[in-house]
């Protein structure tokens, strides 16, 4: 969403085992959309080539991950991009897009770790500049789209967050800090309290960050542990933490952030907190982390989940997911009072 009515969607149709991602622009916040073009086509036995969509606010459009296909003019047209490794994160600012990309020789976990490559666009994404600033040594150990988040700071700064490397012992993700909008990095542990496979990161609306991790997922669960900084990453408060070693314990076991698996986390108030993931609820942190509950008016459950959550502002927000009472089509929940009621509705594609 663009603002709290204005916003894209895709859609994938399946028609005789050919797929083709539709994108549409909706202009009353998700209940109607109005087709603009078809993004691609593919067998559907293949699988989506694009989990993610970004646009800026000049019409300049991207779907993404793994593969990556650009428009130019508001989703009408659309060019499939030869990107060097899989598509992880596409972010917009005022004057320039961000990419990164992980480049993998191949999608297996590996020792060594999958080096990541940042480029930026001037030019609404018809060609891109590597970064060269960002440290050789920004690697991830799994080759997974959910090991790294992406975030612009409320100052421009550009906020990278990693899943750490395969063997390492001090469970810290990273978090890799731009302090010139990308011309120099600083380098932040986030002490997640395990080794994470998946990292989840929100900017609050004072600059606070918020941090997830996530163990390794399995049977519909993750076990996870919610980190806050307030002073740009150099501490961090936990704030619902859950050690691994040398087991987890009761607490952790039994808490909601348990079920199911970490996707996003978002912060439109510096203590009203927000996460979503596959196969998870919609959970929400009314005392800044400390304590999370499902939330009772958006019904989704681990038979399905909870996909994005976005917040244009600290009142209105957004949920993608599947509500168990309407079966499996994805569905937007909206609200307008900060999260505290969600109402749902079933987009139409026009």
């Amino acid at each position: 969403m663009l603002n709290t009515g204005n916003g894209y969607g895709f859609f994938v149709q399946d028609r005789s085992g050919t797929c083709s991602a539709i994108v549409a622009i909706t202009r009353d916040g998700g209940s109607m959309f109005v087709r603009r073009g078809t993004a691609s086509t593919w067998s559907c036995a293949a699988g989506t080539p694009f989990s993610s969509m970004a646009f800026d606010a000049h019409g300049n459009g991207f779907l993404y991950g793994p593969d990556l296909t650009i428009t130019h003019n508001g989703g009408s047209t659309w060019v499939r991009s030869p990107a060097s490794g899989i598509v992880a994160a596409v972010i917009a600012t005022s004057r320039l897009l961000w990419m990164v990309t992980i480049e993998c020789a191949s999608s297996h976990v590996t020792s060594n770790g999958c080096p990541l490559l940042l480029q930026y666009s001037k030019n609404g994404g018809r060609s891109w500049l590597a970064d060269t600033a960002l440290p050789s040594s920004v690697r991830i150990g799994y080759p997974s789209l959910r090991a790294l988040s992406l975030r612009m700071g409320v100052d421009g700064r550009l906020e990278l967050m990693t899943a750490p490397q395969i063997g390492a012992t001090n469970g810290a993700a990273l978090l890799w800090q731009s302090s010139r909008r990308g011309k120099g990095w600083l380098r932040h542990e986030v002490p997640c309290g395990f080794t994470p496979s998946a990292v989840a990161l929100a900017i609050g609306p004072a600059g606070e960050l918020l941090a997830g991790c996530g163990s390794q997922p399995g049977a519909g669960q993750q076990l996870k542990s919610i980190l806050v900084s307030t002073n740009d990453g150099m501490t961090w408060r936990s704030a619902s933490h859950c050690r691994l070693s040398p087991a987890p314990s009761r607490s952790c076991l039994d808490s909601p952030l348990s079920d199911g698996y970490l996707g996003e986390v978002a912060a439109p108030t510096s203590s009203r907190f927000f996460l979503v993931g596959s196969r998870s609820p919609l959970l929400v942190s009314t005392d800044g982390g400390k304590s999370w509950v499902p939330s009772p008016s958006v019904a989704a459950n681990s038979s399905g989940g909870t996909v994005q959550v976005r917040f244009v502002n600290p009142e209105v927000g957004f949920v993608i997911g599947s509500d168990v009472r309407l079966g499996e089509d994805p569905v937007i929940w909206r609200t307008h009072n900060g999260g505290d009621s969600w109402n749902v509705v079933v987009p139409r594609l026009f």
